[in-house]
């Protein structure tokens, strides 16, 4: 910029970019719900820890099924202690297991009221693929209202290092985790500004593409019907 090319000086105190992501905390501790079956999940709620100023024990990392399992022979254990979240890990094989306890899950969290955070892995060597295929691995009782799974928008992770860290302090802003301090420059705030655009593009071309899939669907069930 014009400005800085005059008084280079100022680039010292490091530049701040709208919507470029700071550290973050948690002003209390979070219970973060992870599936085994949903493998990958664990994985990255151990990364996100990683993100915190140490030492921070701020994010328990719990099996989803035994909390749910407990829950479900008494709801005030929901309702009581740190706030809850399920982490769902997006990718290639996520709705696959045999089993279906991926989806047993996340139903069973939906119904309890627990919000259902959405990551979705862009690494392509970890099983990134396009979110499109979301919609046709995802059983459709999840992805119609009530329970909307896909209603928020996913934040991607990136395996790139500048990229990856404010993907994953969006991530811990998802289970309540406050910016604090100052943000790191360069890099970073660019990474940040292209990922804010990122998710908002990204996924309003998804849900374009999915709610004309939807009424072609319809469309030619009312078409076949009145024959």
């Amino acid at each position: 910029l014009p400005f800085y090319l005059r008084v280079p000086s100022q680039l010292e105190k490091g530049v701040r970019i709208g919507n470029s992501c700071n550290q973050v905390k948690f002003l209390s501790p979070v219970d973060v719900l992870v599936c085994e079956y949903n493998v990958g999940a664990r994985r990255i709620a151990e990364e996100l820890k990683t993100h915190l100023p140490q030492p921070d024990n701020s994010i328990n990392i719990l099996d989803a099924k035994l909390v749910l399992d407990e829950a479900s022979k008494d709801s005030s254990t929901i309702m009581s202690g740190n706030a809850k979240y399920l982490l769902l890990y997006l990718d290639e094989d996520v709705f696959l297991d045999e089993d279906e306890e991926v989806f047993e899950t996340v139903l069973m969290a939906l119904k309890m009221n627990i919000e259902v955070v959405n990551v979705h892995e862009q690494d392509t060597s970890m099983g990134a693929c396009s979110f499109e295929l979301f919609f046709t691995q995802t059983p459709q009782e999840l992805i119609e209202p009530p329970y909307a799974l896909y209603k928020d928008i996913a934040v991607p992770l990136y395996p790139l290092p500048e990229y990856r860290r404010v993907s994953l302090r969006q991530l811990l802003k998802k289970f309540g985790a406050n910016e604090t301090g100052k943000a790191n420059t360069g890099n970073l705030a660019s990474a940040s500004l292209m990922l804010s655009k990122s998710f908002r593009i990204s996924f309003s071309s998804h849900m374009v593409r999915h709610r004309r899939g939807g009424s072609m669907n319809s469309g030619l069930q009312s078409v076949r019907e009145n024959r």
